[in-house]
């Protein structure tokens, strides 16, 4: 058994081979604490939320955590805090443990392999190394052998079979945004930034003075209902309608130039690479799904003045789940079981 398990910066998404379907589940890496008390505890009960108790508090996880965090008025912690884990923060690491626990099956009697990404992977400081372990030690403890990739190597194999596995990649998460370029399957350019969309929707909330406050008193941004408002679907920013749309439309574009001038330096020296005088372009990510989100790329490519040449520029066609569908097919070319096109179905 194979189950590719993608350690998204917004959630962790797991994606396997059951007979002739891919199954699919997900869970936000988010949570929020309430305080322990008798009429909380009622509460949850009565919304059928499961809950832990920690540190006189009560711990709410993933997607009952968005309910419970808007209806309380709580902030949502992020799980992987610049797609990080601090290596003394041991509730956030119990807290991992458990999402891991819910999201992988049990082992069988055959071999069972997990290819994994995290966000982080490529990083060479310490945390990120440290938070890269930390995660792998939760696969081997739930019985498998495990392997990594980098996400966008990933999102290559999943997106670009049409294309002879060649062209660019730009993944863009809450926390990080990553650009590469795959050339008959094989990784010749890397460049991450720690740039994501979530700075700008904390901005956002801080700019529509939308707060929320912890047990303690401490205000924090209210990203619930950031997200909640750009989850809607309604949202557009290009061309923007508003002033909202309009500052978010300026974030996006001032956090893709960030992350698109290194890249530039970088391939200033890309006359070693041989390479199409042409490449299709994937993107992947929630902004992407943002009307208008093209036009605002195609304008931030250009200021970027990147020495290359894009045949398309397309929306990753099997998002949320890419990443987790070229871990597959990776495992796959090494192990021989093709998993053809089938798409990803949620369960329950």
């Amino acid at each position: 058994m194979s189950v590719a398990l993608d350690f998204g910066s917004s959630e962790f998404r797991t994606l396997r081979r059951q007979d002739n379907r891919l199954i699919a589940r997900r869970i936000p890496a988010v949570y929020t604490a309430v305080e322990n008390s008798v009429a909380h505890r009622r509460l949850l009960d009565q919304l059928h939320v499961p809950y832990s108790e920690s540190g006189g508090s009560f711990i709410v996880i993933g997607e009952p955590a968005w309910e419970v965090a808007g209806l309380l008025s709580r902030p949502l912690i992020p799980v992987l805090h610049e797609g990080k884990i601090p290596s003394d923060d041991h509730p956030t690491r119990q807290i991992c443990a458990w999402m891991v626990d819910s999201l992988l099956p049990p082992t069988s009697g055959e071999q069972s392999r997990c290819i994994a990404s995290t966000a982080c992977l490529t990083g060479q400081d310490l945390a990120s190394i440290e938070t890269v372990s930390f995660l792998m030690h939760l696969v081997q403890l739930r019985g498998y052998e495990f392997e990594t990739l980098a996400q966008t190597d990933a999102l290559a194999l999943a997106e670009l079979e049409d294309e002879g596995f060649t062209g660019a990649t730009l993944s863009i998460g809450a926390e990080f945004t990553e650009f590469a370029i795959c050339n008959l399957g094989q990784p010749v350019f890397r460049g991450s930034t720690s740039h994501g969309m979530r700075k700008i929707v904390q901005k956002l909330a801080q700019r529509k003075q939308q707060l929320v406050w912890d047990q303690q008193g401490n205000a924090y941004a209210d990203t619930h209902r950031v997200e909640h408002w750009l989850n809607q679907g309604e949202v557009q920013v290009d061309p923007h309608r508003d002033d909202d749309e309009n500052w978010l439309a300026q974030a996006i574009e001032e956090m893709l130039l960030a992350s698109l001038i290194p890249v530039q330096r970088k391939l200033q020296n890309r006359h070693r690479l041989e390479l199409r005088d042409q490449l299709p372009l994937v993107i992947s990510g929630g902004a992407c799904r943002l009307t208008g989100f093209e036009g605002i790329l195609r304008e931030s490519l250009r200021l970027a003045e990147l020495p290359l040449v894009f045949s398309s520029i397309r929306r990753a066609a099997f998002d949320p789940y890419s990443v987790a569908r070229g871990l597959l097919i990776h495992d796959a070319v090494e192990h021989g079981n093709p998993i053809s096109v089938l798409q990803p179905r949620e369960a329950a």
